[in-house]
């Protein structure tokens, strides 16, 4: 008996080992208090478990806002919340979470998801503005609770799916809200509305909305009846919605019957045209969407084609089939013939869709991943005219690549708005021959392009010029080992350049200067720019100058934007200058300041290579220099430093004489013929060009015992009188020194010795 009472206790002992490993391991609720009144996220006294001070919520656990009326909670830049559980807002009480910046991750438990809006009548709001949010499944609006997502900035994941296989759930017994306004979304599986939930995009500010665009899962959209998807359309069009097939099946949506589709302009804002508002990657099914009561249906019209959900004002669109104006199939290749008689690209008619000149019906924007582009083409331009095409703004969606001068003359102006050409194949500027001249100006808005290559024909010339707004290249090009985002340069005779006087310019690799017998320049001029090699994406930059291509400063009076090539994720770029590079230094109009500036600096463990940068043949080097120097004391020589500076053998400085319109060859010259040498007016302070400021005595007068000496001075200079009894044998003594110059002219007192006679002389010390 007692054996088995011992093995009924054993049993039992496991058990409750068993119950209480279980417990340790279950989430704890970290609630909100704001104890300390800073509505800091990261100030652990802000936060309790159980009414006790628990510190910042971390590992398998929730973290609550609003269980007990507390305020307003914000995660900005710097901070960092790794492997939570979930984050709950407005669970009992209202609550507000922002994300300004920083990074948080709320993804440890796989079957924890998190909320916003959760209980009776209260009230949540979640405000992304800014930094990264990976996290589980999302629930906005449950058990009666009011709740609604922000996202206008920063980059949201939401990387699994709910209980229900649900990324992103809008209304699951309350009221909810999803807004994008800007920022990115990726969600891994799909998203429901219900019958009190809104899916809100505002214009086209958002880079993406990705639905199923995360790891492996196809994306869905299933909107119930009542439930509504809302569209603004601004001046800059409308993000549209991707339904992505990324598991590689086939991604679904349907609008249940009763499903409602609000659609407005922003800020007051109208244009006749067509937008995409839903692109599925597989099957869309209509059941029945229908528009909001708020709609004014004679001037907005819908249609459901080719898996794509397409709105439009003051266009009506067919019941069925394909529209008059609706997008055809990806991939095209159009050619610009200008014939609409202007600049604008959204015109269709400045189109044609094949070089025989057939007029395209659609215009290039609209379809995702769409067109690849040719500006310039000789086949449309046997006249030698330029073509040249100006983008405002209108309705953007990502491209495929961009051709400009095809043996003639294309320019393509970036003059606002937010464009994106994403193909993996290069962009090409100046090819086909030497007569192919291509150019594209950036002047204000955003443009997102692939790797490009210029001057890819003997004689062809390409240019970038960025003035200003933001210039991005998103990928590399390689050819053989070598992968760039910019060829300045490509091949033989090719010839590559690009100038940047202000805006922001970010490239995902390096910059090639002058491959394959080619020549490349590259152009800082002024301050007013950015400058990242390598600061997009995920690898290190690089720089490689080969000989005879040309690297240009031009210097303003706040000095020189510089070059960093950064390295990424602890990989190293480089930088090279390989024999004959040239480095070309001066100023800009109007400006003669002087002193040193930091043109390049390379980040990480590796140095500048230097295997024989040369200064240009214009460059004064009396004047100007450059050193590659240690300055973040790594003991690697990591920038590349150019002075303005110089003097003549006699201690002229060159600059000096340069203010004056003096060369070196003028100091052993008396320019304005008051008896001294320039070099002897640089030593006195005077005016080598004004006869009138010169050193020179003014009078000398005798006071009964003493005497008075005055002369001309300049403010500042030190003074020293020596005084000799005879101009031919006696030694010259010092009677006076340290006189400190007034403007003008400086007086000396002096006492008379027993000396017959006395010669004075003042000098500058």
């Amino acid at each position: 008996m007692k054996r088995k009472k011992t093995a009924g206790y054993s049993v039992a002992g496991a058990f409750a080992l068993l119950l209480v490993v279980k417990t340790a391991s279950a989430a704890t609720d970290y609630s909100w208090t704001n104890a300390d009144g800073d509505n800091n996220y990261m100030n652990g006294n802000n936060w309790t478990t159980n009414g006790v001070a628990a510190g910042v919520p971390e590992g398998a656990n929730n973290a609550i806002i609003g269980l007990d009326g507390a305020d307003k909670v914000v995660l900005s830049a710097g901070q960092t919340n790794n492997n939570i559980a979930a984050i709950y807002v407005g669970q009992a009480s209202d609550g507000a979470f922002e994300q300004t910046g920083g990074k948080l991750t709320a993804t440890m438990s796989s079957s924890s998801f998190s909320r916003v809006g959760w209980g009776s009548g209260k009230s949540a709001t979640w405000t992304m503005t800014g930094g990264y949010a990976n996290i589980n499944a999302v629930q906005i609006g449950l058990d009666s609770g009011d709740g609604a997502l922000f996202l206008k900035g920063g980059e949201m994941v939401i990387s699994r799916g709910g209980t229900d296989g649900t990324s992103l759930r809008i209304d699951n017994g309350g009221t909810g809200l999803f807004e994008i306004s800007g920022g990115s979304l990726e969600t891994r599986t799909g998203v429901r509305i219900g019958g009190q939930g809104v899916f809100r995009v505002k214009g086209a500010a958002a880079s993406n909305i990705g639905i199923g665009s995360n790891n492996t899962l196809d994306g869905y959209w299933n909107q119930e009846s009542n439930g509504v998807l809302q569209v603004q359309v601004s001046s800059n069009g409308l993000r549209q919605i991707l339904i992505d097939d990324t598991g590689g099946s086939s991604a679904q949506a349907t609008f249940e019957q009763g499903a409602i589709l609000d659609v407005a302009f922003l800020d007051g804002y109208a244009e006749t045209n067509v937008w995409t508002v839903m692109t599925v990657e597989g099957t869309l099914t209509d059941l029945g969407l229908r528009f909001a009561a708020s709609v004014d249906t004679n001037l907005w019209d819908k249609q459901v084609t080719n898996n794509t959900l397409i709105v439009a004002y003051g266009i009506d669109l067919p019941d069925s089939g394909t529209p008059t104006n609706a997008p055809p199939t990806v991939d095209r290749t159009l050619y610009w013939t200008g014939l609409a008689g202007d600049s604008d690209p959204t015109k269709a008619g400045n189109w044609a869709t094949d070089t025989a000149g057939t007029p395209a019906t659609w215009g290039i924007y609209g379809v995702e991943n769409g067109d690849e582009l040719h500006i310039g083409d000789y086949h449309l331009n046997d006249g030698g005219f330029v073509s040249e095409v100006t983008y405002e703004g209108g309705t953007p969606e990502l491209q495929k690549t961009l051709w400009l001068g095809e043996r003639r003359t294309g320019v393509f102006n970036m003059d606002g708005g937010i464009l994106n050409f994403g193909y993996n194949g290069p962009n090409t500027l100046g090819s086909g021959s030497a007569d192919g001249k291509g150019t594209l100006n950036v002047n204000a808005g955003t443009l997102g392009i692939n790797a490009v290559r210029m001057g890819a024909a003997a004689g062809a010339e390409g240019a970038i010029n960025l003035n200003g707004g933001t210039f991005t290249i998103g990928r590399g090009y390689r050819l053989g080992s070598l992968e760039a985002s910019i060829w300045l340069g490509y091949a033989a005779d090719g010839i590559g350049k690009m100038t940047v006087s202000g805006g922001t310019f970010k490239s995902r690799t390096g910059l090639v200067l002058g491959y394959a017998d080619s020549m490349g320049e590259f152009s800082v001029v002024g301050s007013a720019g950015s400058i990242g090699i390598g600061l997009e994406g995920s690898l290190a930059g690089f720089w490689l100058q080969k000989g005879g291509s040309v690297l240009r400063a031009r210097i303003d009076t706040n000095g020189v934007s510089q070059v960093l090539v950064k390295e990424r994720d602890g990989a190293s770029g480089y930088v090279e200058f390989e024999n004959g590079a040239v480095l070309d230094l001066g100023w800009m109009p109007g400006v003669t300041n002087y002193g040193s500036w930091d043109l390049m600096f390379l980040e990480g463990d590796n140095e500048i290579t230097n295997n024989g940068l040369v200064l240009a043949s214009g460059v004064d080097t009396n004047v100007w220099s450059f050193n590659i120097l240690d300055t973040d004391g790594n003991g690697k020589k990591d920038t590349l430093r150019v002075t303005a500076y110089g003097e003549t053998p006699q201690g002229t400085s060159i600059p000096w004489l340069i203010g004056y319109g003096l060369t070196e060859a003028d100091d052993l010259v008396d320019n304005d013929g008051d008896g001294l040498l320039t070099w002897e007016e640089y030593v006195a302070g005077t005016i080598p060009t004004d006869s009138s400021s010169v050193l020179a005595v003014d009078s000398a007068e005798f006071t009964g015992g003493g005497y008075i000496i005055s002369w001309r001075s300049v403010e500042g200079k030190r003074y020293s009188i020596v005084a000799k009894e005879d101009l031919i044998y006696s030694d010259p003594q010092v009677i006076a020194s340290g006189i400190i110059g007034l403007p003008s002219e400086t007086s000396y007192t002096g006492t008379v010795n027993g000396a017959t006679a006395l010669f004075y002389k003042v000098g500058v010390e």
